[in-house]
This record gives structure tokens, C-alpha cells and sequence, in this order.
């Protein structure tokens, strides 16, 4: 729970606009017509952008506590390849930042196992 409030504290208009508004219509217009294919179309319509809102952010919240991770340690690409045994594709390095092509899931993972390994 501790990433959407997170995100809500960043992003709170974008929250406003992704996740409020839509939930808003669909009430709206659920309430004029009932009917079983029409409901889970629009609910499909209102969920995936929201999903996409949130991995998105979360993504970009996790990218950000590795790279300040990486800077407040001073550790280069290649101890990072060996702390985190990641390829070549999955880790690329631009004007000092990192970018981590894995899922949250496993950015998550990598962040534990850099906090542990410098703490």
C-alpha cells in the first residue's frame, strides 16, 4: 500500500484523472444500462489504463531508488553486472543513469539485494 500512496503524494492530478474520473462514468453509465456485455467492455475500458497508470509509475518510482542506490555508492556497470548477475539487455547506462528492462518484480528484488549488500 506504501506505492500508491506514493504515487498518489507524486502524481495526484494524474491519480485525479486515471483513476477517479473513469470510475465516475462507468457508475454513470452503468446506472442507465445494466446490461451484462456493455458492463464488462466498459469495465475493461476503465481498468487496463488504470493498471497501466500504476505499473508505470511504480516502474519509474523503482528506477529512481536504484539509481539513487547506485550514485550514494559509487558503483560502477561492471560490479553491478556482478551484484545482480543481469545482462547486458536487461541493465543499459545513459549520462549515468540506469535503466532496468526487468519487471517491478525483479527491480524489486535487485533493490533488496543492493540495500543488503551496502547495508
Amino acid at each position: 500500500m506504501d506505492i500508491f500512496t506514493k504515487i498518489f503524494v507524486e502524481k495526484p492530478f494524474q491519480v485525479f484523472l486515471c483513476i477517479l474520473i473513469p470510475w465516475l462514468l462507468l457508475v454513470i453509465i452503468l446506472w442507465d444500462e445494466p446490461n451484462t456485455k456493455s458492463t464488462v467492455l466498459k469495465f475493461s475500458i476503465v481498468v487496463i489504463p488504470q493498471w497501466v497508470f500504476i505499473f508505470n509509475t511504480m516502474s519509474k518510482n523503482l528506477d529512481k531508488e536504484l539509481n539513487e542506490i547506485i550514485k550514494k555508492h559509487n558503483i560502477s556497470k561492471e560490479k553491478l553486472f556482478q551484484i545482480t548477475r543481469l545482462s547486458n539487455y536487461e541493465l543499459t547506462e545513459n549520462e549515468g543513469q540506469f535503466k532496468f528492462h526487468v519487471s517491478p518484480r525483479r527491480k524489486k528484488k535487485y533493490l533488496n539485494m543492493l540495500k543488503e549488500y551496502y547495508e
